[in-house]
């Protein structure tokens, strides 16, 4: 009992004790740490805190995007300031990103020149000003951020930039985009990128990039692994083979549309077996596809538009045969492309086809087989003849247009079952019959409809509401009648194009020639007759 009541007595003389003398240090180290309810937990390193803080003063920042930079001593919470979290205590500074939320919304944007003091950041990884207002020159000792893998600092238009030799030391760096920043002066461009190992994306899209004159010094790329390339609207000639031909592994996806390449499309672009996208629009390529192209089984999108390819069209379409399964994107238009429509069907998984101004003919095929993945067709600017062919093999189209053929006969009433339909337009060719409400049953996503120019008659109920909302109606040379057809007047915006002579019977005038007329909120309209 004795040794009993000792004890107790000597863990009560040990509490004492540490409640006097322990507890105070612990409270007292607890307080200087930051950690408490009220105190601030600092992991931001003061020497890249002070780096930011300089940065700042160089910037215009009219909405005071940056105004938490310096309003806490922890900068890993400030706007745009990511830091790592390696270590409880303190974190570098990994990752800035300043770019706006909206690069349209023009008051966002930074202003100003790029302050040297960002080198202090010797940990940073990530670095986004894109779509910014900054100018001057990048100072040249960015190479010291050896650390970064992704630069993003396009649309920085004012952006001064004479070399690229700077980036040979950013040896980890795997993501570049200078597009639209001017690199005109930058005549050693392709040199640097090769010199990047690491490199996967390579955005220089309308930066005037010099063309290539000597290509003995990179015609071994074998460290080069870009999986991504865009050198869109840049001028550049057909000698940018030389180096892109040259990768350690084909890129899947390419982009060298608003260029100048001229001659055939090589033939190294079909063995690039990882290839999905494909754009080598407004150029001046000739003749046709190349056979290597049979063997582009990953090919998703293929953009040719504005060039003078000349080849009949199921011969195109046949070299693609290994693409049958994966093709979704095929953009044909404005070349010289001949012969009739084949039965593109064989694209089961076709999403989006453009053959409008060529030189195709003939009719429609008409045993084509349903086609359920199809949402944009265009055929428009050709001589494509006969009767309008059945919707209902494409159930899922939203934009069909057929403009400026010699197409006859009336519309097929299917029309009406293509309830995703936005943008429909069959203006200019031989259409005659009448339009009843039947063509427009189940249309109530269309926004844009064309039948100018065709001998068609409207034909309404004066009751009749339309399941859609229009933005833009055209019927030119249509016949609508024997009164302003009430529906037309549904719509909060509703703008009707009825250039030359529209017969309506028995409103105003037999025949009245309207130049513009356009309809507001509800019924509230505004015409102008010119009577010649």
């Amino acid at each position: 009992m004795l040794t009993e009541m000792y004890t107790v007595k000597s863990y009560m003389q040990l509490l004492h004790v540490f409640l006097l003398v322990v507890l105070p240090f612990l409270t007292l180290a607890q307080s200087s740490s930051g950690v408490g309810e009220h105190a601030e937990t600092i992991r931001c390193i003061e020497r890249e805190r002070q780096a930011l803080l300089n940065f700042k003063p160089d910037l215009v920042d009219d909405e005071g995007r940056l105004s938490s930079w310096g309003s806490t001593k922890d900068c890993c919470k400030w706007e745009g300031v990511h830091c790592s979290n390696h270590n409880t205590t303190t974190s570098h500074v990994t990752m800035l990103d300043l770019q706006p939320v909206d690069d349209y919304l023009l008051y966002q944007r930074l202003g100003g020149k790029i302050s040297p003091s960002l080198l202090e950041l010797h940990h940073l990884r990530y670095l986004d000003l894109s779509g910014n207002a900054f100018y001057g020159p990048i100072p040249q000792q960015f190479s010291n951020l050896s650390n970064l893998r992704h630069l993003d600092l396009r649309k920085n238009f004012m952006l001064n930039i004479e070399n690229l030799e700077w980036l040979s030391r950013l040896s980890l760096l795997s993501h570049l985009d200078l597009s639209m920043v001017e690199l005109c002066k930058a005549t050693g461009w392709v040199q640097s990128i090769s010199n990047l190992p690491l490199l996967k994306e390579l955005h220089l899209s309308d930066c005037s990039l010099p063309d290539i004159t000597n290509s003995s010094s990179f015609c071994s790329n074998s460290s080069v692994s870009l999986s991504f390339v865009d050198l869109s609207s840049n001028g550049l000639s057909s000698s940018i083979y030389n180096w892109l031909f040259n990768f350690n592994s084909s890129p899947a996806y390419i982009d060298l549309g608003y260029n100048e390449l001229k001659g055939s499309i090589p033939d190294a672009f079909g063995d690039m077996l990882s290839l999905t996208i494909l754009s080598l629009s407004w150029n001046q390529l000739e003749s046709g596809l190349p056979k290597s192209f049979a063997n582009s089984s990953h090919l998703q999108s293929l953009d040719l538009f504005y060039n003078n390819l000349t080849e009949e069209l199921h011969e195109f379409l046949q070299k693609m045969s290994g693409a049958k399964n994966s093709v979704e994107s095929l953009d044909l238009s404005s070349n010289r492309l001949k012969g009739p429509l084949p039965d593109f069907t064989r694209f089961p998984l076709l999403r989006a086809l453009c053959l409008d101004t060529n030189s195709l003919s003939g009719s429609f095929p008409k045993d084509i087989g349903s086609f359920p993945s199809l949402v944009y067709l265009s055929l428009s600017e050709n001589q494509i003849t006969g009767s309008f062919p059945d919707l209902l093999v494409f159930p899922s189209l939203e934009s069909l247009q057929l403009q400026n053929n010699q197409l006859n006969g009336t519309i097929d009433r299917s029309i009406g079952q293509l309830h995703k339909l936005r943008v429909f337009s069959c203006a200019f060719n031989l259409l005659n019959g009448t339009i009843s409400k039947a063509h427009f049953s189940n249309l109530s996503s269309l926004w844009y409809l064309d039948f100018s120019y065709n001998a068609l008659t409207f034909n309404f109920s004066s009751d009749w509401v339309p399941l859609f909302q229009l933005d833009v109606i055209k019927f030119s040379s249509c016949k609508l009648g024997p009164r302003f057809p009430k529906w037309l007047c549904y719509g909060l915006a509703i703008f009707i194009y009825l250039i030359s002579y529209i017969a309506f019977f028995n409103w105003c005038y037999d025949w009245v020639p309207i130049n513009y007329f356009c309809v507001h909120n509800g019924c509230n309209c505004r015409y102008y007759n010119y009577r010649g």
